[in-house]
């Protein structure tokens, strides 16, 4: 016999399709079309669905945010580990991390950041989001894919905010020149440098080295 979902597994449920719903017409339509009654159209709920789970647009909003970085972290750490060989886990880090940022989920966020830039109440709370998102992979991409190395304090993050930096750059370049080829011998050259890093054994290392060259500040694009 089958099972009858619980009621919270009922209610998870629809609040995760809500969630897939905004996430969709974020990306198809930016913030504006992300409204409560498109929400509810597009996962075949009601508004009143909507916004018994979310008070209002901009929490649903931030849900679909949250839950895209938390796919990419999962993505990040689900088929790889420190154990994975060195060149491999470069590889894994850049291409897995520009599926992301050079694909609709970073637009859908771009999106989102620009259309609530005259809120400043609501853009706060959009940027810190953001920021709970990027620390999230990061700690996961440091835990599981970059074992003890780099040793200095904040290389990990330093390293990682230098390649997400130069792949939203890229990202950047592709969406406004339309040409994919010219974008992979820059990801080709970004896989290398993580790699090297990663095999280095001295300090300071590396990542600090080129986030500095770069003027990276360490706190975050979204705080």
């Amino acid at each position: 016999m089958r099972r009858r979902r619980t009621q919270a597994a009922r209610s998870a449920a629809t609040r995760r399709a809500l969630v897939e719903s905004a996430v969709r017409l974020l990306i198809a339509h930016g913030y504006a079309g992300a409204s409560v009654r498109n929400i509810a159209r597009d996962s075949g709920l009601s508004s009143g669905a909507v916004q018994y789970h979310f008070k209002r647009k901009e929490d649903v909003v931030i849900a679909a945010l949250t839950h895209l970085f938390a796919e990419m972290a999962l993505h990040l750490t689900a088929r790889a580990s420190r154990d994975t060989a060195i060149d491999k886990r470069a590889r894994h880090i850049v291409e897995t991390l520009w599926a992301f940022y050079g694909g609709t989920s970073y637009i859908a966020v771009l999106e989102v950041l620009v259309a609530t830039r005259p809120q400043a109440a609501l853009h706060r709370r959009i940027r810190r989001a953001c920021h709970r998102g990027f620390a999230a992979a990061c700690r996961d991409i440091g835990e599981r894919l970059l074992g003890e190395r780099p040793r200095a304090p904040g290389a990990r993050h330093d390293l990682l905010q230098f390649v997400i930096a130069t792949l939203c750059g890229l990202a950047l370049l592709r969406l406004q020149e339309r040409d994919h080829q010219r974008v992979e011998p820059h990801l080709a050259r970004l896989r290398d440098l993580v790699a090297a890093t990663l095999r280095l054994d001295s300090s300071p290392s590396a990542a600090q080295a080129i986030a500095r060259r770069a003027n990276l500040s360490s706190g975050g694009w979204y705080r």
